[in-house]
């Protein structure tokens, strides 16, 4: 878990809902979004805003430390193999 200071500057705020649909189609999904919408703007009264960095740079930084799955997510890992071709 990463814990950052990052300039304001260096951020975006974008829909997590526009965001989803996006990252949706991306990934081979032909109901989601083909097009981002980079304005910020929230999609319904569900919707959230979420921010954004387009890099990690060290010198933002502020504390690093390990952070565990609970016992269910250490299981749908194991038991996704997307997810387990990650590990070293």
């Amino acid at each position: 878990m990463l814990k950052l200071r990052v300039p304001e500057a260096c951020t975006l705020a974008t829909s997590y809902s526009a965001w989803n649909d996006y990252l949706a189609y991306a990934l081979g999904d032909p109901d989601g979004s083909a097009e981002m919408d980079w304005t910020g703007l929230l999609r319904s009264e569900w919707d959230e805003q979420q921010v954004t960095i387009p890099e990690l740079r060290s010198e933002w930084i502020v504390r690093a430390r390990p952070y565990l799955p609970d016992a269910e997510t250490a299981a749908r890992i194991a038991a996704d193999p997307l997810l387990r071709a990650l590990e070293p």
